[in-house]
Order: structure tokens, then C-alpha cells, then sequence
């Protein structure tokens, strides 16, 4: 008897390849150095390479649960074979017997029934996130990363609740993340506290934000109160498919 088991492809990782900074911008300190490039690159990485290795531990938990239900759907396939096969050799005088083995099938029937349900439907949700990921992934999404020193007395969280605002409203931002208190030792010796991270499913829509007329009114407002700031923009290259939830 044919087993439900299905088997899964091991999908391969592809190589994080480095990122190139497209475009840095700097004001108020002197020209960075080229180590000091590499530094603030990882820097802004990291945080990439963390929820990508979350994504890939849930797939991991996810793969290894459909498995585990897999192995149990052949074992309970094997023993109903093997009970088939008793009842094949029963006979007429042994009614009674026969009727027990019946309800032993009946039993491993119902067991069956969701456990199969429920494999059937983590594949199915596997192969959604896949497919999104893939088609997601033909375009490449344009990353902006701004590392920023505020001047003394300035009301930052007033600030970020302006900027936070503003994005919201502009529909070529697809994603938009800040955070503060940075780890890297060598941006806080020069005085960056701040980071922000907003994504673009391409240039043409990081430029169309570039011109929109919230971002420019809101410059009037966020530049004045910027001492130091540092500006990494690059295309990204996703290389891991989420794991289905």
C-alpha cells in the first residue's frame, strides 16, 4: 500500500554577497575612512542577518514538525496493512474476531484522518510562503540606512514621532524601522546615537520619496536639528524564504 509520505527539498543557501554602499553622506566631520566603510556596513546589516536567522530557525521547527507527522502517518499506514492482512486470513467461524479487527481499523482510521489534515495543510502553507517569497524576490528592494547625532536640546522623540508620521503617509515607503542606544563602540566615538531604516521595492520609488513634498517639508524641520549624519543606501539581496507561521 502506497504510503502519504512526501518527500521535501532541501532548499540551498545562497551567499550573503557583501554590500556595496550606493551612496554615503556625511556633514560636519572629515571624509571617512575606507575600514570605517566596512564597519558601519555591518553595523547595518545585522540587524538583516538577525531576523533571518529567526526565519530560518521557525522553517527549521516547522520542517521538523511535518516530518514527525509524516513518520506517524507510515507507521499508522503499516500497521492497518498489517491488520488488513490478518482479516484476509480470517474465516467464517471467526466473526467475532473479525468484528474487533474492524473497529481496530475504524479506530486507525479516525487517527488518521486529521493527522493527514493537518500535514496537507502545513504543506500548503509552506508552498504559499515560498511562492510569495519568490515572486517577492524578483524585484530588489532598495534599503536606506541613516545613522544620525542630534544637536544638544533638540526634542528627538518629537522628532521621530514627525518622521514616523510622515513616512506613514507616503506609500513609496514599504517598511520603516529606528531604533537607538547603538552597540558599535566605534559610531559612538563619533557621536552616532540613532539609527533609521526605511525599505523601497526599488530606486525609482526611494527617489520618488526623495521629491515627495511631506519629505521636503518635513527636511526643514529634521535637518536643523541634525549635528552628524551618515547615509547608507544599496539594494538588497534576499537569500532565505520565510518560514510559514
Amino acid at each position: 500500500m502506497a504510503t502519504p509520505k512526501q518527500s521535501y527539498e532541501n532548499q540551498q543557501l545562497a551567499i550573503v554577497p557583501r554590500v556595496r554602499n550606493s551612496g554615503m553622506v556625511s556633514s560636519n566631520q572629515s571624509p571617512i575612512m575606507d575600514d570605517k566603510e566596512e564597519e558601519m556596513s555591518r553595523s547595518a546589516l545585522a540587524m538583516f542577518r538577525a531576523k533571518e536567522e529567526e526565519i530560518e530557525r521557525k522553517k527549521m521547527e516547522v520542517r521538523g514538525k511535518v516530518h514527525a507527522y509524516l513518520d506517524r502517518v507510515e507507521e499508522e499506514t503499516k500497521r492497518l496493512a498489517e491488520i488488513r492482512e490478518e482479516l484476509e486470513g480470517l474465516t467464517d467461524p471467526l466473526r467475532k474476531e473479525v468484528g474487533i479487527v474492524r473497529k481496530k481499523i475504524d479506530s486507525v482510521n479516525k487517527e488518521l484522518k486529521p493527522l493527514g489534515q493537518t500535514c496537507q495543510r502545513k504543506e500548503r502553507e509552506y508552498k504559499e510562503a515560498l511562492d510569495a517569497f519568490n515572486e517577492k524576490n524578483k524585484e530588489k528592494a532598495q534599503l536606506v540606512t541613516k545613522l544620525m547625532e542630534f544637536k544638544d536640546g533638540v526634542a528627538v522623540e518629537e522628532i521621530v514621532q514627525g518622521l514616523e508620521k510622515m513616512v506613514s503617509g507616503i506609500d513609496q515607503v514599504k517598511s520603516f524601522e529606528w531604533g537607538k542606544d547603538i552597540e558599535s563602540h566605534e559610531m559612538l566615538r563619533q557621536g552616532f546615537t540613532h539609527a533609521f531604516l526605511m525599505r523601497f521595492n526599488g530606486k525609482e520609488d526611494f527617489n520618488a520619496f526623495q521629491t515627495h513634498q511631506d519629505h521636503i517639508e518635513f527636511a526643514k524641520i529634521f535637518s536643523p536639528a541634525v549635528e552628524n549624519i551618515v547615509v547608507l543606501d544599496f539594494p538588497s539581496n534576499p537569500v532565505k524564504a520565510p518560514a510559514p507561521a
